[in-house]
């Protein structure tokens, strides 16, 4: 729920408040509904944000950034990816940071996919860092 959804529903709830005194426990109910909704629908919550290392050979998996919901950490990271993809054949290692903004402390990065699919594989050994923002 964004801060402006929010914002309406407050004011949606005051305004049923003000039309009628006896409307006090409906506005309650409906705002409760409301904000539930949003946190089942996952607009509402902590939002955490973790960068993250792969390392693989040959042509970067464009597609599993859509999959991971992720994207290269910076400039020098979406670099790597052009050149992985321009030197697909050649056989030397790229090492590609990434970041992903998630609402679960844990997040998925996918490590069986990346590893099944197209043999780049997710560096566990302190290159994951994950924080609330």
């Amino acid at each position: 729920m964004t801060n402006e959804d929010l914002k309406i529903a407050v004011e949606s709830m005051v305004g049923q408040i003000t039309e009628k005194v006896g409307g006090i426990r409906e506005a309650i109910a409906e705002f409760d509904i409301r904000v539930r909704q949003a946190e089942r629908d996952g607009y509402v919550g902590d939002l955490y944000r973790t960068d993250y290392t792969v390392v693989g050979r040959g042509a970067f998996p464009v597609d599993m950034l859509r999959y991971a919901t992720s994207w290269p950490h910076d400039e020098t990271d979406a670099r790597h990816i052009e050149e992985s993809l321009e030197q697909a054949d050649n056989n030397d290692p790229f090492t590609i940071r990434l970041t992903k903004y998630h609402r679960d402390a844990q997040p998925n990065l996918c490590d069986d996919r990346w590893e099944s699919k197209f043999r780049w594989k997710v560096l566990r050994n302190n290159t994951i860092d994950t924080t609330r923002v």
